[in-house]
């Protein structure tokens, strides 16, 4: 069997990694708790095979820890503003594209190590 890896342009993948980013990132897709690895496919115009071939080679992770990782910086920004303050933990967690505040904790603890009620003690302690 072929290494996909191997199948992938420099060019491509340059091109892929710039679409990835916008639709994540800058669209928010990342906030959408429906949005699927499947359909970032089907927006790129490619097949779930070279999105993860992608995402492994240019940002050393799969879909949902990418978005994890967004979805947990996108919290820790907020957690500094007094807007993010004022939130709980499950508006919190819904703001940043998670459905269940058990999931937002534990993909908030991968990611920073601590606990997120932990971290907007300490934001708040330092005002």
């Amino acid at each position: 069997m072929t290494d996909i890896h191997n199948q992938i342009s420099t060019a491509k993948l340059n091109e892929l990694q710039l679409k990835i980013w916008t639709i994540l990132s800058e669209e928010e897709k990342y906030k959408d708790p429906l949005y699927t690895a499947r359909q970032l496919s089907r927006d790129l115009g490619t097949n779930a095979r070279y999105l993860s071939a992608v995402l492994q080679q240019r940002y050393g992770k799969s879909y949902s820890a990418l978005v994890n990782e967004l979805r947990v910086k996108e919290a820790i920004r907020l957690m500094n503003t007094k807007r993010g303050q004022q939130l709980t933990m499950e508006q919190l967690a819904k703001a940043v594209g998670y459905s269940c505040r058990q999931t937002f904790y534990n993909a908030f603890t991968s990611v920073t190590g601590g606990a997120p009620a932990g971290f907007k003690r300490k934001v708040k302690n330092e005002e």
